[in-house]
Parts: C-alpha cells; sequence; structure tokens
C-alpha cells in the first residue's frame, strides 16, 4: 500500500468512518483506484497562511505533468492540507 492509500486509509480511522462514509466525493470518484506507482508530488503542505490559488497551481500543475486522472487529483488534494485548512 503506497503513501497516499495509507494516509486515506489513516484519516478515514481518525474520523471513525469507513472508506466511503462520510467522504466528500460521488462513489464514481471513490471507485478510481490509486496506481501503485503513484507518488504525491512534493509541495510544501498549506496551512492556511499563504496564497490557496498558488497551492492549487502548483499542485494542479505537478498532477498534470504526470498525467494524473482527475480522480485521483479530487482525493489527493487534501493530503496537501494541514492544520485548519484541513479542517
Amino acid at each position: 500500500m503506497n503513501e497516499v492509500q495509507k494516509e486515506f486509509h489513516k484519516s478515514n480511522e481518525e474520523l471513525g468512518e469507513g472508506i466511503s462514509a462520510g467522504s466528500p466525493f460521488v462513489q464514481e470518484i471513490q471507485d478510481k483506484s490509486i496506481p501503485l506507482n503513484f507518488y504525491l508530488p512534493m509541495l510544501e503542505a498549506y496551512d492556511g497562511g499563504s496564497d490557496l490559488v498558488e497551492h492549487v497551481v502548483a499542485f494542479r500543475a505537478q498532477m498534470t505533468l504526470y498525467g494524473i486522472f482527475d480522480a485521483l487529483i479530487c482525493r489527493a488534494f487534501p493530503t496537501t492540507l494541514q492544520g485548519p485548512a484541513r479542517m
């Protein structure tokens, strides 16, 4: 299981939820599997103290550079947030 999958499962366990319970994503996005060779881009985590648009643009550019599909972009983005931005 790669880091994104571990982080996804960890956050659900912390919230006491199953994989899809409480997810903000439609079932189609939840059902897309994460490729085994997928790695998150190396970005500074966003905590609300800097420009959100800049963070989103940088994240999107990194993901599209490697041809990552939209469903995975949706699922991976919350892992780039921390602190108040993650709530």
